[in-house]
């Protein structure tokens, strides 16, 4: 799999939680942010995300961690 291939499933998953995320922590993140995300992520890539399960127990890439917790600690989640 190539590298830019990674990152756009790693994007789809990342708008697929941030999806189910509450909209008080979505508020904190910009909106441009937001925009980048849903249009670089791979359209086609049909994540596995639970939104009943914790984060820390679903299965996503290590790329999708990476960003999320870029995310989460850049604007204070």
């Amino acid at each position: 799999m190539e590298e830019s291939e990674k990152y756009k499933i790693a994007l789809a998953e990342v708008d697929d939680v941030l999806r189910f995320t509450d909209n008080s922590i979505l508020s904190k993140i910009p909106e441009s942010l937001k925009k980048f995300i849903s249009e670089n992520k791979m359209e086609n890539y049909i994540t596995n995300i639970n939104p009943y399960m914790q984060l820390k127990y679903q299965k996503i890439s290590e790329e999708a961690k990476a960003i999320l917790s870029i995310i989460y600690q850049n604007y204070g989640i």
